[in-house]
């Protein structure tokens, strides 16, 4: 059997939503070197572009929120592999377009494997604050259908803010005109051979439970 798959992409990251939601910051207690900020999923606000709202739009962080008429059309096509929440704060950078409509934050909670097929290496691991580094040697054979877990929506590890879509929920973004995004066959994923990759933790881009989940199975906790 033929599979077909997708990344998801900003069309315009130049006029993409500012975050704005409350970060709490981490340092590692034995690397200095090692600070980030984390969030909970569901906890996101967004100032966002002076300009008319796509279907799909995205922050400068990567994050990913949809218009309720996106979410109508998941929903009415039983795509699987997400949750959403409703933005907890919306503002537009000119307060003279009045209040933003309905945005949801979309977390992928699908999964397409830890990516063995390109030869993903973990280089480091601190197990103070659960930094990772890996390298990737080939990166047009990161999804490998053989541990796709058949989800719509799906990330593969250590990539988990690239968003990978079936083709199945490739045709549903076409044909009803979703806007905001652009499919890029998942064989010219933008990442060099040899080239690293240092994720967040499962459970910051993601619900807890679903992260927990994963992370128990594949040992990323």
């Amino acid at each position: 059997m033929k599979f077909d798959f997708w990344l998801l992409a900003s069309l315009h990251m130049a006029t993409n939503g500012i975050t704005r939601g409350k970060y709490e910051q981490v340092r590692c207690p034995t690397d200095p070197g090692h600070l980030f900020g984390r969030r909970k999923f569901g906890e996101l606000w967004v100032e966002l572009p002076s300009r008319a709202l796509r279907d799909f739009e995205w922050a400068w962080t990567s994050d990913l929120f949809i218009s309720a008429h996106a979410l109508q059309v998941l929903e009415e096509n039983n795509v699987t592999g997400f949750e959403t929440r409703p933005l907890m704060k919306t503002t537009y950078r000119k307060r003279s377009r009045g209040e933003p409509p309905p945005l949801f934050e979309l977390a992928v909670t699908g999964w397409g494997g830890m990516g063995e097929s390109a030869g993903v290496e973990l280089l480091t691991f601190c197990p103070s604050c659960r930094h990772r580094v890996y390298r990737l040697a080939e990166p047009r054979r990161l999804v490998d259908p053989s541990a796709w877990d058949g989800s719509d929506f799906f990330i593969v590890w250590p990539f988990p803010l690239y968003r990978f879509v079936s083709d199945r929920l490739a045709q549903i973004i076409r044909r009803n005109r979703l806007s905001g995004v652009k499919l890029i066959p998942a064989a010219e994923l933008p990442v060099e051979p040899g080239g690293g990759a240092t994720p967040m933790p499962l459970d910051d881009i993601m619900p807890k439970a679903r992260a927990i989940e994963l992370g128990e199975k594949f040992d990323l906790l």
